[in-house]
């Protein structure tokens, strides 16, 4: 008999589309509630409006629309307009479960970043929903206002992207860029959590640690610490 050498591989990637359509199912509910408790949201869908999209098995997507910024392009001819921010889950082919934010962009420009890649891996349906009620959809809010050429961020806001960009591997133009933290740490060529640990000694990691949990609290240095931002 042939072993079947493909069959825990299999086994993993039916085990990850249960867990990732289950996923789903609970998260529209929950963006209700999430809507609703989040004070700077209501802004943002009255100008660009607000979609879900769940339709695809493998993919879960929320984003602010497109609004007109009432005034014209650079030509003179066309209106200019903005599209708004978008948080989107994808499921892989080998069982992995994305989670990547992308910016507003406008007919005047955009930010540096295409996309900040929050993360990747075998999460269960559970987990992603914890992030997302946890951080990734106040995440999307404050990316909204922060990357948008006229909305006004608040400083928490403006803190929390800074920190995401500085944690979080980001795809600028055509090149991949690993997390900026691990640079700054020492931690070219290591993980996150090593660069942490290696730098924990050095005053400019104390700064950093103390900054992080003054504005966004123990749990997310704690994701930090673990590899999970």
């Amino acid at each position: 008999m042939v072993e079947q050498i493909f069959a825990e591989s299999r086994r993993q990637q039916g085990t990850a589309e249960i867990e990732f359509r289950h996923f789903k199912e609970l998260a529209i509910d929950e963006i209700e509630k999430l809507k609703a408790k989040n004070l700077r949201f209501e802004a943002l869908e009255a100008y660009y409006s607000f979609y879900v999209d769940n339709r695809d098995e493998n993919r879960l997507q929320i984003w602010f629309g497109t609004r007109s910024m009432f005034r014209k392009d650079y030509d003179g001819k066309a209106t200019a307009t903005e599209k708004g921010a978008t948080l989107l889950y994808s499921l892989g082919a080998m069982g992995d479960a994305a989670t990547i934010l992308y910016p507003a962009e406008s007919t005047f420009g955009k930010v540096e970043e295409s996309f900040i890649f929050r993360g990747i891996g075998r999460l269960s349906g559970a987990h992603l929903l914890r992030n997302l009620v946890r951080r990734d959809f106040d995440d999307l809010v404050a990316y909204a206002y922060v990357s948008s050429v006229e909305a006004q961020a608040t400083r928490h806001e403006s803190w929390r992207i800074w920190w995401l960009r500085m944690i979080s591997a980001m795809q600028v133009g055509d090149k991949h860029e690993p997390p900026k933290i691990k640079g700054y740490m020492g931690g070219a060529g290591k993980s996150l959590v090593m660069a942490f640990v290696t730098a924990l000694m050095r005053p400019v990691a104390l700064l950093v640690v103390a900054a992080v949990v003054l504005w966004f609290g123990w749990d997310t240095l704690i994701e930090v610490l673990k590899g999970k931002a």
